[in-house]
């Protein structure tokens, strides 16, 4: 938001008010983005509602992250194709709907 010009108060109708003016730019790229899913840590095959530490193929532990598919659980066939990108909002989103603004 930029621009902000607020006007002196006025009074109609028996309602004391402001005019209010602004520019705002809005990106929805910037509001939600995806994010690659990974991590150190997958949910434990015995318990679900319980992390453990992800492991590779040959049991040993991971020099980075590993690929997971979404739901917490190591991705199978990890590549670059087949990565999974679960989507974040960055900023909090308000409702435009109950605040009556006039787009010129």
């Amino acid at each position: 938001m930029k621009n902000l010009r607020i006007g002196d108060q006025q009074r109609e109708n028996s309602i004391d008010f402001l005019e209010v003016a602004f520019e705002l730019h809005y990106d929805p790229t910037q509001w939600v983005r995806p994010l690659l899913d990974r991590g150190w840590t997958v949910k434990d095959p015995n318990d679900s509602t319980k992390r453990v530490r992800a492991r590779l193929d040959g049991g040993e532990l991971p020099q980075k992250p590993v690929l997971l598919d979404g739901s917490g659980n190591r991705l199978a066939n990890p590549s670059d194709a087949n990565a999974v990108y679960n989507e974040f909002e960055d900023h909090p989103t308000l409702d435009y709907g109950p605040v009556s603004l006039l787009v010129i």
